[in-house]
């Protein structure tokens, strides 16, 4: 009983899964310990479920680690080129004064 309490205590996958790691110590010492009772399937169904809303979490956090890597070398580049254009491009040139982008030589 303290062990499917404990399952449904489990969080979704994204949370912290501790009572998921509980539930499966649990149920599994109970399957070991009543290996012949009748609840000994159902037991193993949901050590079964836990365990792959374990697997699921640990995907779901290496794919976003993989995400977030890609994008590191466009950070660093798009960095150094702002850095570039504030050091060289102090001033105005000439055409982007001509092109008036924000209508600030309006004629009174």
């Amino acid at each position: 009983m303290f062990g499917y309490s404990l399952y449904m205590q489990s969080p979704e996958y994204d949370l912290d899964q501790t009572p998921s790691y509980e539930a499966i110590n649990v149920m599994q010492n109970f399957i070991n310990q009543y290996p012949t009772s009748e609840f000994a399937k159902n037991a193993g169904g949901i050590v079964n479920e836990l365990e792959l809303k374990l697997e699921k979490k640990e995907f779901e956090a290496k794919k976003f680690v993989s995400y977030k890597d890609r994008f590191q070398p466009f950070l660093i580049a798009g960095f150094l080129l702002l850095l570039i254009e504030i050091l060289l491009f102090e001033t105005q040139t000439k055409w982007v004064l001509r092109m008036n982008l924000f209508n600030e030589n309006k004629k009174k």
